[in-house]
């Protein structure tokens, strides 16, 4: 009878330590992924010459959804910031090109976003028809 109680004993210590064992590396699994997408992050808004302020507010808000949520799929990718985030990224990331345009040199900042958000609009229109020629070309016999 003591046999069968210490042999239980070992078991139910066995199944603890493996299911401690199972959470310590999830866990260390997901601190890897965090950190490799921060790192990720952090070169984007590098090459993309973000200002320190947005830099701040960007990281700020992906620590606050990896917090969250302890996911988040495209890191590198603005796509899933905030509305108000991608708006400033694209103001600050724009606005130099938009005022490059005799027409537009002496806009406010407001009417500067309007303008870059609706050239979001086009570029996704030509793209997508640029696309669409291409797979008809590709589809063609020659």
């Amino acid at each position: 009878m003591t046999i069968m109680i210490g042999l239980w004993g070992a078991i139910i210590l066995a199944y603890v330590f493996g299911c401690i064992t199972l959470i310590v590396n999830r866990e260390n699994a997901q601190t890897s992924l965090y950190q490799q997408q921060l790192e990720e992050l952090k070169q984007k808004l590098k090459i993309n010459k973000i200002p320190h302020n947005l830099r701040v507010k960007v990281l700020e808000y992906f620590y606050y959804t990896w917090r969250k949520h302890k996911i988040l799929r495209k890191a590198n990718d603005f796509s899933e910031l905030s509305i108000p985030l991608q708006r400033d990224l694209a103001f600050y990331q724009h606005q130099d090109m938009i005022k490059k345009v005799p027409l537009f040199k002496e806009l406010e900042p407001t009417e500067i976003l309007r303008i870059i958000q609706k050239l979001k609009y086009v570029i996704l229109i030509i793209l997508i028809i640029l696309k669409n020629l291409c797979l008809y070309a590709w589809g063609q016999d020659y």
